[in-house]
């Protein structure tokens, strides 16, 4: 575990990043780096901030809720229960994935069938499933 600890040497106050760690059951430090005075510190600090960049743009997606019910899906096999007695179909995508697209979607955030694209794009579902497009997620939606 990382600290910042200080040391006084003299009159001054210096200090130091440190890393402990328990050695032969006793907490001991196996990694220390210097850090600076206060003022060195402050100065880093200052000249980072000043040089990072301000973001061009950013992409806000859907993850908490979307995320916790696919790994449950996937830990359970649902995709797999599903293809495993549905058919295959000829194009787009496979019937497990399409339901439990739309499970997810009605568990998550409810939407109807024209409004699912455009929710599917805001979560990070779409990295998951990158053949998904809106005709074969949503063919009698268009």
């Amino acid at each position: 575990m990382a600290s910042i600890i200080k040391k006084k040497v003299k009159k001054h106050t210096y200090y130091y990043l440190v890393e402990s760690a328990r050695v032969n059951g006793k907490p001991r430090i196996v990694n220390q780096k210097y850090l600076g005075t206060a003022n060195d510190i402050a100065t880093a600090v200052d000249l980072k901030t000043d040089s990072i960049p301000d973001p061009e743009y950013s992409t806000v997606l859907d993850f908490g809720a979307v995320c916790a019910l696919f790994d449950i899906a996937e830990r359970i096999g649902v995709r797999n229960v599903i293809n495993a007695h549905a058919g295959k179909r000829p194009q787009g995508l496979p019937v497990g994935d399409s339901i439990l697209l739309a499970s997810l979607n009605r568990a998550a955030h409810p939407k109807s069938k024209n409004g699912f694209f455009s929710w599917f794009n805001k979560t990070v579902l779409h990295n998951q499933f990158s053949s998904a497009n809106k005709k074969n997620l949503c063919p009698d939606a268009l």
